[in-house]
């Protein structure tokens, strides 16, 4: 009874890079919904690449830890 929201579903291929650059466009056909693939995926508070570098997450994570400490400090 469950339905696939198409507004929060993402699909993303993991692979080399030279094989990433031959799946970039990956469709996922579900029922009459159709989703594209993505190179950046967030889920449950991570962010995933399909190179699989964690620098985007760490860069937003200590975005977001200075953010606070600015508030703490007003």
């Amino acid at each position: 009874m469950l339905k696939l929201n198409t507004d929060k579903t993402d699909v993303m291929l993991f692979a080399s890079q030279t094989h990433a650059k031959q799946l970039e466009s990956v469709s996922l056909h579900i029922g009459d919904s159709v989703i594209q693939s993505t190179s950046n995926v967030k889920n449950l508070g991570a962010t995933f690449i399909t190179s699989m570098d964690k620098e985007q997450h760490v860069n937003l994570v200590c975005r977001l830890a200075y953010f606070q400490l600015r508030n703490i400090r007003r």
